[in-house]
């Protein structure tokens, strides 16, 4: 069997001399040759010389050089009592390369990664110089110089060593199982989030390892499966950038919902201290401050949890994983907003004060105008950096419109149905009063918005994402076999016989 040290597989077969067995070898093509003291040209066994062994690397070097996936091929005749290495004197048959080509839609589903801050990093088993070549295909590198780093290097690494190599490198070449698992416990050291790939026994160790172990659902193991955090059913890699887009959206629609809520409750405290801190009595009485919460608060903030990916969302850069949900700047930028519906629901109030002396009417100005600005202010919450003057447009969330509309709807109820009016300590309003009601409900987000758009970065198309994210990606789960015909099957099983024979 090949193994972790045993870079080659053999097989022994009977042959027509009982006295004599056929030991067919495949594997590592330097590993075969370098066993080898015979090759066969023309049907003929000769010796292997230096200049034939300098023929056959380069072959071997040419081949990979193709991205084709290359076995080394050879045999020896040994006594049938032999019990120890077998694989020795052999004679070298010769090499043949296999097309092991990218998968349809792998190359894109990288420049994604990289669009999205992920760093995509390969660990194959293939020897260096294929890994390189499949590389360049896939563009691994993000048009970065490629780093590779072989087994051979790896084993001569220590773990902060290898840590430090792990941050950059691209390729990992010519890795056994356990050393995939030691990349990936590097690249976490590093600080780093890793998300492993994978599809075989040897990928399970690491699979588990790795933050988010995704296996292959039709073509992996049942070991690889049970200890894969996610198992993709149909083996098609492009989900995973269509989940990662999801995983983002429900992770800022949730922040949204709760800057929402946040902004308008402050900005009742805030309408209320400062009517307080004037010498006021309190604008709202407690009817209408749970109607506020009411209306307010559940249907638009439910409409906010259901927005749409944004359409630059695999563009932001990925978040630290001990990131708060709200640092210092989410809050003063919330300060900010609910200043804004505080000063224009205060202006109401005042205006109210001024025509009807303060009292009930010029509370119930306050409370429309602070009531309406909160519904409309579900509309600047639904992008940090998008809104209506702003370059980049939102996708249509038909929940928040209907949420917001029926929301104004029953709240324009209140001040023309009678029984509302009542309920809530409300009086009639006159057609100026509405005209104040609608110029100060609506100049906070007219403002919140226009400080989007000041805001708003300029992007440079050549700048390259932060690398904060890690996929290690196992080189099978990428790219599928193209199984071709051998042309002369019968030469070959016409040879073998007169091997074995």
């Amino acid at each position: 069997h090949r193994s972790e040290k045993r870079l080659y597989m053999s097989t022994i077969h009977e042959t027509s001399d009982a006295e004599k067995r056929l030991v067919m070898v495949k594997g590592s093509p330097l590993e075969v040759l370098s066993r080898c003291d015979f090759y066969m040209s023309d049907n003929q066994i000769l010796p292997m010389s230096e200049e034939r062994y300098k023929t056959i690397a380069g072959a071997n070097e040419a081949m990979a050089r193709d991205a084709l996936r290359v076995l080394g091929f050879a045999f020896c005749h040994v006594n049938s009592d032999v019990d120890g290495e077998l694989e020795t004197q052999m004679t070298w048959l010769g090499l043949i390369g296999m097309m092991d080509p990218p998968r349809d839609g792998i190359r894109e589903l990288i420049r994604q990664f990289h669009r999205a801050g992920v760093r995509t990093v390969m660990i194959t088993g293939d020897q260096q110089i294929s890994a390189c070549a499949i590389a360049d295909q896939l563009d691994l590198s993000n048009g970065e110089p490629l780093d590779i780093l072989d087994a051979q290097e790896l084993v001569t690494l220590d773990e902060e060593q290898l840590m430090e190599r792990a941050r950059t490198v691209h390729v990992f070449s010519r890795v056994n199982p356990s050393q995939k698992l030691n990349i990936v416990k590097a690249i976490q050291s590093s600080g780093q989030t890793v998300a492993m790939t994978g599809d075989g026994i040897n990928d399970s160790p690491a699979l588990k390892a790795a933050d988010i172990g995704i296996a292959m659902g039709k073509s992996g193991t049942d070991l690889a499966r049970d200890v894969a955090d996610v198992v993709l059913t149909g083996d098609n890699l492009e989900l995973m950038a269509t989940t990662l887009a999801d995983g983002r959206s429900i992770y800022q629609n949730i922040r949204k919902s709760v800057h929402y809520s946040l902004a308008t409750n402050i900005s009742e405290i805030q309408l209320i201290a400062t009517a307080v801190a004037l010498g006021m009595n309190s604008p709202l009485n407690v009817m209408q401050l749970l109607w506020i919460n009411l209306i307010s608060d559940i249907l638009p903030g439910l409409a906010l949890s259901a927005e749409k990916p944004e359409t630059d969302v695999m563009d932001q850069q990925p978040r630290e994983k001990d990131e708060a949900l709200y640092d210092k700047k989410d809050f003063t930028k919330m300060m900010v907003e609910s200043t804004t519906m505080t000063g224009s629901a205060m202006t109401a109030l005042l205006y109210g004060i001024s025509r009807y002396g303060a009292g009930a009417r010029a509370g119930g100005l306050a409370f429309q105008a602070l009531t309406i600005g909160q519904l409309l202010h579900a509309f600047t919450c639904r992008s940090e950096s998008s809104g209506m003057f702003t370059r980049k447009k939102l996708p249509k969330n038909r929940y928040l419109d209907w949420a917001v509309g029926g929301s104004i709807a029953l709240q324009v109820a209140t001040m023309f149905f009678p029984p509302l009016r009542s309920l809530l300590g409300l009086t009639a309003i006159t057609l100026t009063d509405g005209l104040v009601i609608g110029a100060t409900s609506t100049l906070p987000m007219v403002i919140n918005e226009v400080i989007k758009t000041v805001k708003e970065p300029e992007r440079d198309p050549d700048q390259q994402p932060h690398k904060g994210l890690d996929a290690a990606i196992d080189i099978t789960s990428l790219a599928e076999v193209e199984e071709t015909p051998c042309e002369n099957t019968e030469q070959v099983q016409a040879d073998f016989k007169n091997l074995c024979n």
